[in-house]
């Protein structure tokens, strides 16, 4: 997998900030195009006790939901926890772990947001860039905007506005359990980013792409 070197990541909040300014103008939300028959999947998990990022990377079949291929890696933590920029602090583990994958997948679910973000470029949509693979960012909790409460039945949704605009949808993936939030992160949009998550959700709130690498990081981090 071939990344594109945008930027460096040992940097400070101010200048971190200006990055994603700069960035987000490239960002493209647009309808998937090719097929997609590999998903990857990326969750990341941290250690405080040994100051350790791990990261998994997973690649699926799609739409069967096979596994192909599952990669894990980790990192000492360099930058803050700060809302908002997850991605200088996730980014390099991240990065890392998807760089060992023998399997390049056609798009990539991430534990985070797309442009449902302060700045409209979230994990999702700055790593999908950095790889330039179509990005989608699926969330447990909203980050910004509003939507109305969607209808208790799985399967129910609503839009998630921020800005004047549709970045998102909450969506119901199990009966009377909090809705999960998806958005597009780069070469996807909104419609595009409801399908394909939506396709993936079997008995459980997440995606199961996303429960595989959630599952993963948990066991290497019990290891280490």
């Amino acid at each position: 997998m071939i990344f594109q070197d945008l930027h460096t990541w040992n940097v400070a909040q101010p200048e971190a900030l200006v990055i994603q300014s700069k960035l987000r103008g490239q960002i493209q939300i647009r309808k998937l195009d090719g097929v997609i028959e590999k998903i990857g999947a990326v969750d990341t998990v941290f250690d405080q006790e040994s100051n350790l990022l791990i990261a998994a990377a997973c690649v699926f079949s799609y739409p069967d939901l096979e596994v192909i291929e599952q990669k894990t890696a980790s990192a000492k933590a360099k930058f803050p926890y700060i809302p908002g920029l997850h991605v200088f602090r996730e980014g390099p583990v991240i990065l890392k772990a998807l760089e060992k994958l023998a399997t390049c997948p056609d798009l990539i679910l991430f534990s985070g947001h797309g442009i449902a973000h302060p700045r409209k470029i979230g994990l999702a949509s700055h790593i999908g860039l950095i790889t330039d693979i179509p990005s989608i960012g699926c969330a447990r909790k909203k980050l910004v905007g509003y939507f109305q409460n969607p209808g208790m039945k799985q399967g129910d949704y609503s839009d998630l506005l921020y800005d004047n605009a549709r970045v998102g949808i909450a969506y119901r993936s199990r009966e009377n359990i909090k809705p999960i939030f998806i958005s597009p992160g780069h070469l996807c949009d909104v419609s595009g980013a409801g399908e394909i998550v939506t396709r993936c959700i079997s008995r459980y709130r997440m995606p199961e792409p996303l429960r595989a690498a959630h599952k993963l990081v948990g066991e290497r981090k019990r290891e280490l």
